[in-house]
């Protein structure tokens, strides 16, 4: 923890983009509400198709978030996204908040006000704001931890510049938990954190089945490289887990009533893959160690 902070930071706002055009107006809106003003806003752009760029061009908030758009296409993810993306910033602190989500007026303020005591800051998430009724019954990991470490998500973040430049940015090898990954090496190297759930965004959940899939793949994959790389992060798979997880799905299947314990699809499928995707980094990681000691 550095001795002395500035007391009214400028702040400058990233946002890791990928063919986010038909959501960014109502996170631009958002930035544009809040009661501590950023000094610019700069949108990453990983390699959109969706005209995103040409279209923030000419935004009707550009001068007033004096937003900015840099080109990151050249290598896909939100981790590469967010490194281009602060390299371009002016700000003493970085906040990082997601294109398809979106800030309350508060947001900014609370993270400032923490970020004071503190190097890295993360914020709260709600779901009902942005979604269907019936997606609410889904819930958010628990935020802002694993059951060993405290985690700043990459969409609701507070990062001292320099911090961030001292840990030499995000993992670009991470396809999911890039956030994650970089918040336990912040306290390994006893960068102080804190988690403050007042500092509040609405949390857009994946509005496709593909789209859970994929995220949930990912993200078990990366749980594994994770507990790989720092020593049982999050809980190993046993056979106990695998029983109540099977279990689990049974019980909650979508074709079951919902008055039975019946759930919504995308979150069963979400779940599906999550442990998918450990199971199978899991077995490539066992059958790499056999290989090398072979």
């Amino acid at each position: 923890m550095h001795e002395t902070r500035p007391s009214t930071p400028t702040v400058s706002v990233v946002i890791a983009a990928f063919n986010a055009r038909k959501f960014i107006d109502e996170q631009l809106d958002g930035l544009s509400k809040q009661t501590y003003k950023p000094v610019e806003v700069i949108v990453s752009d990983n390699g959109s198709t969706d005209g995103l760029a040409e279209y923030l061009g000419r935004h009707p908030l550009r001068d007033e978030l004096n937003l900015v758009v840099v080109a990151s296409a050249d290598k896909a993810g939100a981790a590469h996204a967010r490194n281009v993306g602060v390299s371009a910033a002016s700000g003493e602190l970085i906040a990082f908040c997601d294109a398809d989500d979106v800030v309350k007026p508060h947001w900014l303020e609370r993270m400032v006000a923490a970020a004071q005591t503190n190097d890295i800051v993360g914020g709260g998430g709600e779901i009902s704001s942005l979604n269907p009724p019936k997606r609410t019954a889904a819930t958010l990991s628990e935020q802002g931890r694993t059951p060993t470490f405290r985690i700043a998500p990459g969409c609701s973040a507070a990062i001292w510049t320099d911090v961030y430049e001292e840990l030499g940015g995000m993992d670009t090898s991470f396809a999911r938990l890039e956030d994650t990954e970089f918040s336990i090496r912040a306290q390994l190297k006893g960068y102080k954190f804190d988690f403050v759930e007042e500092a509040l965004f609405a949390y857009r959940l994946r509005d496709t089945l593909r789209g859970c899939w994929g995220q949930g793949i990912h993200e078990g994959e990366s749980v594994e490289r994770l507990n790989a790389m720092y020593g049982d992060v999050f809980p190993k798979i046993t056979t106990e887990m695998w029983a109540q997880t099977i279990g689990w799905l049974a019980i909650h299947n979508p074709l079951t009533p919902r008055r039975l314990g019946g759930t919504d699809g995308h979150e069963w499928v979400r779940r599906v893959a999550w442990f998918t995707g450990r199971a199978l980094a899991s077995s490539r990681m066992r059958h790499a160690r056999s290989s090398s000691t072979a």
